[in-house]
């Protein structure tokens, strides 16, 4: 994939970010989601409540739908 590929998929207004600040925000999304997924996990987890963003609700304690 060359920059001018990756130039057109960023066009729709998103932005390419890179550096230490990033890998830190990325590291604490994934902390945040291991967060929400450990306790629905084993014998004894707890079901998980979801609504999207058009008030879908899904209950559900697999981690994958998680």
């Amino acid at each position: 994939e060359n920059m001018a590929d990756t130039d057109k998929v960023l066009a729709i207004g998103g932005q390419r970010k890179s550096g230490q600040d990033i890998r830190t925000e990325n590291v604490l999304a994934a902390l945040s989601v291991a967060n929400v997924v450990k306790s629905s996990l084993g014998p004894v987890g707890l079901d998980k409540m979801m609504v999207d963003d058009i008030g879908d609700v899904t209950v559900t304690n697999d981690g994958a739908t998680i």
